[in-house]
């Protein structure tokens, strides 16, 4: 989805007001991952769990209704 948003992503939906909105949550996203990852090779698997059901599904959750949102922004100006 990265490479995505920073190409062709970036040359339809770009204009979007949430589109800089949506590159931030991804970031996130990916942070909440590595730092999962890294507890998880700690054997903190606990951490890793709290992680998983907090912070990053928060992140996946947002990037979906940011494109959802996007999306109908899209319907709307065709």
């Amino acid at each position: 989805m990265g490479r995505w948003l920073h190409g062709v992503g970036a040359d339809v939906l770009g204009h979007h007001p949430a589109y800089p909105l949506l590159m931030a949550r991804h970031r996130y996203f990916h942070e909440q991952a590595a730092e999962m990852v890294q507890w998880a090779q700690q054997g903190e698997w606990d951490h890793v769990v709290a992680i998983l059901n907090g912070r990053y599904r928060f992140a996946s959750n947002q990037i979906v209704l940011l494109l959802k949102s996007i999306r109908q922004g899209v319907k709307q100006e065709a």
